[in-house]
C-alpha cells in the first residue's frame, strides 16, 4: 500500500525544468582536444563494440566481418575428418573390392559408404559418426560466412589524414594536423 502511495505522489508532483537541475546528466560529446598524436592513438582500443544506430566515434569506422571462428573451427574439422577417411578410401580402391570409393566425396561420402560397403556395426556407427562431424564442420562455415558482424575498428594511423579544430576556448586560430 506504501508503494501505491508513493507512486501516486510521484506522479502528481510537478514536472521539474530542465533550467532547475543541478548538474547536465548528459556527457559532452568525446572529441580529441587536440592533434591526435601516435602515442595516443596507439591507446585507443582496436575494436568497439557496435549498436544499430550508434554514431561513430573519432578515428573509428564501421566494418562487417564474417564470423571467422565459425570459419576457423568448421574448415579444419570438416577437412581433417575428410582426410582422415582418405587412406582408408585409397586402400580399398587398391584392393578387389572397392567398396569405401565413396569417401573420396567429402560430406555424403561416409554416408554414401555405409550403403556401398556391407559394414558390420562397429564401423557402420564410425562413418555415421564421420559423416555427422563433416555436415557439422561444413554447417559451421557456411554459417560463419554467411552471418556478418558490425564492429567500430580503429582507422590506421597513416590513413588520418586531416583535421581542422579550434584553438582553445573560442580563439581566432586553427589547427591543421596530418600526414601528406
Amino acid at each position: 500500500m506504501m508503494l501505491w502511495s508513493l507512486l501516486a505522489a510521484t506522479l502528481a508532483a510537478e514536472p521539474v525544468s530542465p533550467d532547475a537541475m543541478p548538474f547536465d546528466a548528459t556527457p559532452p560529446p568525446a572529441e580529441p582536444a587536440g592533434p591526435l598524436t601516435r602515442e595516443a592513438w596507439s591507446k585507443l582500443p582496436s575494436q568497439l563494440k557496435y549498436n544499430p544506430g550508434m554514431e561513430i566515434p573519432p578515428y573509428y569506422e564501421l566494418k562487417r566481418r564474417p564470423l571467422t571462428g565459425l570459419i576457423v573451427t568448421g574448415g579444419p574439422m570438416l577437412g581433417g575428418l575428410y582426410l582422415l577417411g582418405m587412406p582408408f578410401a585409397i586402400t580399398d580402391s587398391l584392393g578387389y573390392e572397392g567398396d569405401l570409393w565413396p569417401l573420396f566425396i567429402p560430406v555424403v561420402g561416409p554416408f554414401a559408404a555405409i550403403g556401398t560397403f556391407g559394414t558390420p556395426p562397429p564401423s557402420t556407427a564410425i562413418l555415421i559418426v564421420d559423416g555427422l562431424a563433416q555436415v557439422a564442420g561444413l554447417s559451421m562455415v557456411v554459417a560463419g560466412a554467411s552471418t556478418r558482424v558490425e564492429k567500430l575498428e580503429r582507422i590506421p594511423f597513416d590513413k588520418i589524414t586531416l583535421g581542422v579544430r579550434p584553438l582553445g576556448n573560442g580563439g581566432q586560430a586553427i589547427v591543421v594536423v596530418g600526414t601528406f
